[in-house]
């Protein structure tokens, strides 16, 4: 069960990666292991650990390092760029797991629409 949840949030966290501007970096497959950033984007000007395999204009993250799920740092950027896309805001929650699933729904519609 811990192994179906894993690659739930893998995947979506490489939903939220591709809304924030990530292009796949490295394949195994076809499958992305790997996900290439601008430098100034959000939190990765500043962190040279956890997952950072790069350097100079973008950063790459392994998709197993992507901390949207549990980290504030990470998905307030993600919060601000729905905010902004939405026009009239998205809802919002001071539990981690909620304000996750509420981007990633947000994200879902927008991606339909667009």
């Amino acid at each position: 069960m811990a192994k179906e949840k894993d690659k739930l949030v893998i995947q979506n966290n490489i939903l939220i990666a591709e809304f924030m501007g990530g292009e796949p970096a490295n394949k195994v497959k076809d499958n992305p292991i790997a996900y290439t950033f601008p430098v100034s984007f959000g939190h990765q000007e500043t962190w040279d650990e956890g997952g950072f395999v790069g350097s100079g204009a973008s950063s790459c993250w392994n998709i197993e390092d992507l901390q949207y799920h549990s980290d504030w740092n990470w998905l307030m950027p993600v919060v601000a760029k729905a905010q902004e896309l939405s026009g009239i805001g998205i809802s919002m929650s001071w539990h981690i797991e909620k304000q996750y699933e509420i981007v990633l729904s947000y994200i879902k519609h927008y991606n339909n629409k667009h």
